[in-house]
């Protein structure tokens, strides 16, 4: 760290606007690392604020689950910030990397903000911290991946993709469908399907399923595929419905077939779980549907696709760092 440089955390009065035009920029930036230009249809709205203030220092005082598992740091240089970082905790004390933002020109001096980041999770107990690169299709590495490369991280083997609707309203289940052996997964400890996840590799996704599925409540639904043979669990769905501008929706669909289902000889059951599952969304009067699904789960995003869902343009690859 230079002389005149300071790492600190987020402190109340900070300026939380002036944190996102960081990170906002930076996203902008990144994009072009790897050949993505923000604009036209890979246009964001920068006006949307992501770096929110209360999730740091609740307003009621309360300290809720976000303000305990987070933490978010700054950079000083002379005494001015020219970098932020945020750090999210999962349950078992790994982190996650969100919301890099820095001032053009200071993307090669960012080393003292991850250690901050390394020794926050550290303290929890955690042995890793994740970070997010996103990743054009036939891309095996990119600019990004080399950025990441230079403090110490690593890509995971597979990526993942969001696969959308949205207009879910127009899709149809098929005249007759069979919902023998999936079944509603109210039984199922969210413990068990996190174990599951990651008996199957899928560890951030597990993370993830604790942090969003805290608390449960009416609007989660689970349901399995069963081995009519044994009854063991060999797919896996959940969602959460939530409501969005005046319509019900869900960008937290998650679909998981075991390994030894996942496999072009049980495509056809397959494409019939995730049948059923889009069927109850119907139910519920799902109007978009959205899910961030692993590349081990291929067959499902294929069922997905002939079910009218895209793909979106870009993949998004793990990158971790042992701590």
């Amino acid at each position: 760290m230079g002389q005149n440089e300071a790492v600190r955390e987020f402190r109340e009065d900070d300026d939380f606007h002036y944190f996102d035009r960081l990170v906002w920029e930076e996203h902008r930036r990144r994009g072009e690392r790897i050949g993505i230009h923000m604009n036209g249809s890979f246009s964001v709205d920068t006006s949307h604020r992501i770096v929110r203030k209360e999730n740091y220092f609740p307003d009621n005082g309360d300290s809720s689950l976000l303000s305990r598992s987070s933490k978010g740091f700054v950079l000083e240089s002379n005494g001015e910030i020219v970098a932020v970082v945020t750090v999210t905790l999962h349950q078992s004390g790994n982190g996650n990397l969100h919301m890099l933002g820095c001032v053009e020109g200071s993307e090669a001096g960012l080393a003292p903000l991850i250690e901050a980041g390394i020794a926050f999770v550290k303290s929890k107990g955690g042995r890793k911290l994740t970070c997010f690169s996103e990743i054009l299709p036939g891309q095996l590495t990119n600019g990004e991946f080399d950025y990441w490369a230079t403090y110490g991280f690593k890509p995971e083997p597979y990526y993942s993709q969001w696969v959308v609707c949205q207009d879910f309203r127009r899709w149809e289940a098929p005249g007759e469908l069979a919902t023998d052996n999936v079944v509603p997964a109210t039984e199922i400890d969210l413990e068990e399907i996190a174990a599951i996840l990651e008996e199957d590799g899928e560890d951030l996704i597990a993370e993830s399923l604790r942090y969003d599925y805290e608390e449960l409540s009416p609007d989660h639904i689970f349901l399995k595929l069963v081995d009519p043979d044994n009854g063991r669990t060999v797919g896996i769905a959940y969602y959460q419905v939530n409501r969005h501008e005046n319509q019900w929706g869900t960008n937290t669909l998650g679909i998981h077939i075991r390994p030894a289902w996942n496999h072009q000889g049980s495509y056809s059951e397959i494409q019939r779980f995730v049948r059923c599952v889009l069927a109850s969304m119907k139910q519920l009067g799902v109007a978009y549907a959205g899910t961030r699904m692993s590349s081990r789960n291929l067959l499902s995003m294929i069922a997905l696709c002939a079910e009218g869902f895209l793909l979106a343009p870009m993949g998004q690859v793990a990158l971790y760092r042992s701590v």
